[in-house]
């Protein structure tokens, strides 16, 4: 019998790092609030992305000036 490995995940099982993906931030912020049904807090959004409170607050001030036209 095979006993279960705890050895560090593979690449592959870890979630990608939001900035290496298309768009990096700006784009998965603006993926996960077209889809949510409430306001998500900034924290929140900074914990479900795994990066910092600062770069998520950064990158919503972009996108509300990019909205509007600034």
């Amino acid at each position: 019998m095979t006993q279960p490995d705890d050895g560090p995940a593979p690449d592959d099982a870890r979630p990608p790092v939001v900035h290496d993906l298309p768009g990096g931030l700006p784009s998965a912020l603006e993926a996960v609030l077209m889809v949510a049904d409430e306001p998500i807090p900034p924290v929140e959004l900074a914990a479900a992305l795994a990066v910092p409170v600062d770069e998520v607050l950064d990158a919503l001030h972009e996108l509300a000036a990019e909205y509007r036209g600034d």
